[in-house]
């Protein structure tokens, strides 16, 4: 997995995002900014164990939502 770091207020000023908040636009800035940008982009290596970690907590949050589901269901 490629990941690269980059300091938010880079983003921001580099992007001309706008004061307020709205996830959507602000996530399309911030890939618009990435494309732009990829010249320069620093790729960052996260430790393997780190991504076993994230990789063992979506699998535990999977199977509470099971749970959850079929508790409501059968309920």
């Amino acid at each position: 997995m490629d990941l690269q770091l980059e300091n938010p207020v880079q983003i921001k000023h580099g992007s001309g995002m706008q004061r307020g908040k709205n996830d959507r636009p602000d996530a399309r800035k911030t890939a618009a900014y990435g494309f732009r940008f990829q010249d320069k982009a620093r790729l960052y290596d996260l430790p393997q164990e780190n991504i076993t970690g994230l990789w063992q907590l979506t699998e535990a949050n999977v199977t509470c939502m099971w749970r959850t589901k079929a508790s409501i269901r059968d309920s």
